[in-house]
């Protein structure tokens, strides 16, 4: 699925977006993301427990604007230039292949302080249905992807090119992945009231804004980390106190971007 420039003002190719400084040759990496059991279609898992994930948006084709999801990977495109970013997950208990990002564009977002905190746009993407079991990949793939492997992996211009020849030559299934991904958060929102993180809306462009135009978050004497024991956050504006497993860019309750911190109290979500 080819896009150029999409709904909103801040798309890119607008700013804050820069074009990826791609490196030659083209290469990529593996990167993993949990999907969703309830679903014969390996989206993304949006129906965990206070732990909905967001990424890959496959509704903005952008990775890491609203989650703190793969940071590391992230940062590691655009110190690399990575031109491709491929999609695997564990699903019906097999990794696989799920489909790709053409990357186009990346621009900081407003937790870079410590730690980068890149958001990355694909000019292209394609995923597939069936997903393929990495032990079906071509074999120039497999010392990589067969070994175990937390996050991503880079792979060499020959494995890049192996796996797009694979998901090239398979039907584009990204319209049914994004009708999945619409009917679990409706699920959500059927049985909790929100599709995702107190949200009754897709994610769309629009929700973008806050978070694109939001200040970077100062430098702190203690890194704020993705992860907290007590799956706590507590918001510096608003004081309430969220529970989710990983920390989110934006507060569910009163929308305020960068605000969230490690909380040791208990407290609804």
């Amino acid at each position: 699925m080819a896009i150029g420039r999409v709904d909103g003002g801040l798309a890119p190719p607008a700013p804050p977006w820069r074009p990826v400084n791609v490196s030659e040759p083209h290469v990529g990496c593996v990167s993993l993301y949990l999907s969703d059991e309830l679903s014969a279609v390996a989206v993304r898992a949006v129906t965990l427990p206070k732990n909905n994930k967001s990424d890959p948006n496959l509704e903005t084709r952008t990775y890491g604007m609203f989650s703190t999801c793969g940071r590391q990977m992230r940062a590691s495109v655009v110190r690399r230039g990575l031109r491709y970013v491929f999609f695997g997950t564990k699903h019906g208990g097999v990794r696989k292949l799920t489909g790709y990002y053409r990357l186009g564009w990346y621009c900081e977002g407003p937790l870079s302080g410590q730690v980068k905190d890149y958001a990355l746009a694909a000019e292209q993407i394609r995923f597939v249905h069936p997903a393929v079991p990495f032990k079906d990949l071509p074999a120039i793939t497999r010392d990589v992807l067969n070994r175990r492997f937390r996050g991503f992996v880079l792979i060499n211009e020959e494995q890049t090119l192996a796996l797009l020849s694979v998901l090239n030559n398979m039907g584009d299934a990204t319209p049914l992945y994004l009708e999945e991904v619409d009917r679990l958060e409706r699920f959500n929102q059927h049985y909790t009231g929100y599709r995702c993180w107190n949200r009754t809306k897709p994610f769309t462009w629009e929700d973008a804004e806050a978070l694109l135009q939001a200040p970077r978050v100062a430098p702190e004497a203690e890194r704020i980390l993705n992860q907290t024991p007590t799956d706590r956050w507590t918001c510096l504006r608003c004081a309430s106190v969220i529970e989710n497993k990983a920390l989110l860019k934006q507060c569910p309750a009163c929308g305020a971007v960068g605000s969230l911190r490690p909380s040791l109290e208990e407290g609804k979500g």
